[in-house]
Order: C-alpha cells, then structure tokens, then sequence
C-alpha cells in the first residue's frame, strides 16, 4: 500500500520537526533543502509548497521558541497588571531559564549560527532579541509610572542591556554545551537585575 499522503497541515509541521531535530544534530550550517525532504519523508515539490527556502523554516521556528520563552517567563512580561518586584522578577528569570533550558541545543545552535549569517542575525537580533526589549521595556516604564521600579533608569537602555546579559549566560550555561542549570542562570543575573531596577537584591522586598 501506497504511505498516506499528508495533508498540507501534516507536511508543514513535519518539515518545522525535521528541521527542529536536524538544528539540534547538527547545526544550522549543513541544513539543506534536501536534507530537510529526506528526514521529513517528503519530495522537493512539496517542501516548496509550504517554504521559500530553509530561512523561512527557521524563522517559523524561531518564532516559535520566541513566544514560548516569553510566555516562559511568566506575567510580568506577558500581564499589564503584574507589577515587578524583587521576588516576581527573581520567578519571571527562573522561569525563562527553564524553557531556555528546555530548548537549550536549538536555540545555542541558532545563536552560533547568527554570528556568521546575516539572515539569521536579522531574525535573531529584531526578532527574539527585540521581543523581550520590547516587553521588559514596557513593564519597566509601566512599573516606573506605577512607583514599583526605581525612576532614573531609561526603560529602552536598562532593557536592551539586561536582556543581552541573559542571552550570554543563557548561551554559555543553558547552551547545547553548557553544564549549568536553571538555579545557577538565576544566581548570576538575578541581583544584577534585582539591583538594576530596584536598587536592592532579591528577597530584600521594597524599602519604599
């Protein structure tokens, strides 16, 4: 008997998983069209059906890791009516941590590969990367507004350097490579962060 043929919901979410195991074997540097169509069981004509070219799957799985790891993160990036305090931005950081740590293979390799090409730097940098600068720069103004952050910070600054903080130890801990645990992500960042927008280290509570 001839295999089914897949729907052409079916073969998208195979070439996203083939691409996705590949990514984590291997990298993204060998990944071709072919490779793509061998492990997902699929013909050339129907990869094309769905995609332009490999970026375009990546993209859709970058996409995909960045929602994931923003609704990680929990509510005070993702509910305007959670304000930030030492103990929930300390929560929100061991929550990231363990779905970066979930996907840790993927997103390093991805991250690896940004460095060298082009394309994947633009969906990295003002994709995931420019997310989370997005919505901590949101809550820090929204919690500056309501007197939970401390004031003399510029929201846009303070979030673009934390976040590339997070990304460096996430990468080196949390990596493919990396040996570290969500625990220890936690340790490193959290007083900086903690420090950062409160003036104060985790646990400590407000003073105000």
């Amino acid at each position: 008997m001839p295999p089914k043929r897949k729907s052409a919901a079916e073969t998208r979410r195979s070439i996203v998983e083939s691409t996705t195991t590949l990514i984590r074997q291997g990298g993204v540097q060998a990944l071709t069209v072919s490779s793509i169509m061998y492990h997902a069981g699929i013909f050339r004509t129907a990869f094309y059906r769905q995609f332009t070219d490999v970026h375009e799957v990546i993209a859709e799985i970058l996409e995909s890791a960045t929602t994931e790891l923003m609704m990680g993160a929990g509510p005070w990036l993702t509910d305007t009516d959670t304000h930030g305090t030492p103990e929930t931005i300390t929560a929100a950081l061991l929550s990231f941590a363990n779905a970066f740590h979930a996907n840790g293979d993927l997103l390093s390799a991805l991250a690896d590969a940004s460095r060298t090409d082009d394309r994947l730097h633009r969906m990295w940098r003002y994709g995931l990367i420019e997310a989370f600068n997005s919505a901590v720069s949101r809550a820090i103004a929204q919690d500056q507004a309501a007197g939970f952050v401390r004031p003399d910070i510029d929201p846009i600054r303070t979030a673009l350097g934390l976040n590339l903080m997070d990304e460096g130890v996430s990468i080196e801990l949390l990596g493919g490579q990396g040996d570290g645990t969500p625990e220890d992500f936690v340790a490193i960042v959290g007083p900086i962060w903690t420090h950062t927008l409160f003036g104060s280290v985790p646990g400590a509570g407000r003073t105000d």
